[in-house]
């Protein structure tokens, strides 16, 4: 139950970012396939799901995906230039997590609040990662 419910996130996002047609190739349709408007934004000029939707994809499905998108921007030999820029961006510049989802994870596992377990713990954070 756990993976299905993972595997409706991901398709949640890729279909918000414009990747439906992605999730298609990959899992296959059954059926008449509709005919998809075309959006400057969903679709690069290659005909392919535009670089930067697919960065910010990447960003919203969580650290797994972002090490995916991490591996693939040093992959200059695979994907155009125009990928690997947006890639990149997943190397230093992904959005921090929000303290409070940070302190619920961390107190979680000692069972305990921050100030017992640390002496000190800003809620600002000096750099984001991936895990």
């Amino acid at each position: 139950m756990k993976v299905f419910r993972r595997f409706t996130v991901i398709t949640r996002v890729m279909i918000k970012h414009g990747l439906g047609d992605v999730l298609e190739r990959l899992i296959g349709r059954q059926g008449k396939k509709e005919k998809v408007v075309e959006d400057k934004d969903l679709f690069f000029k290659s005909g392919f799901p535009s670089p930067k939707r697919i960065r910010l994809a990447l960003e919203e499905l969580g650290p797994s995906f972002i090490k995916l998108g991490q591996l693939m921007s040093t992959r200059a030999d695979l994907f155009p230039p125009e990928y690997i820029d947006e890639f990149i961006k997943l190397q230093d510049r992904v959005p921090p997590v929000p303290f409070p989802e940070i302190t619920k994870v961390i107190e979680g596992k000692p069972k305990g609040p921050l100030q017992e377990i640390f002496k000190e713990f800003l809620p600002e954070p000096i750099a984001a990662a991936s895990v």
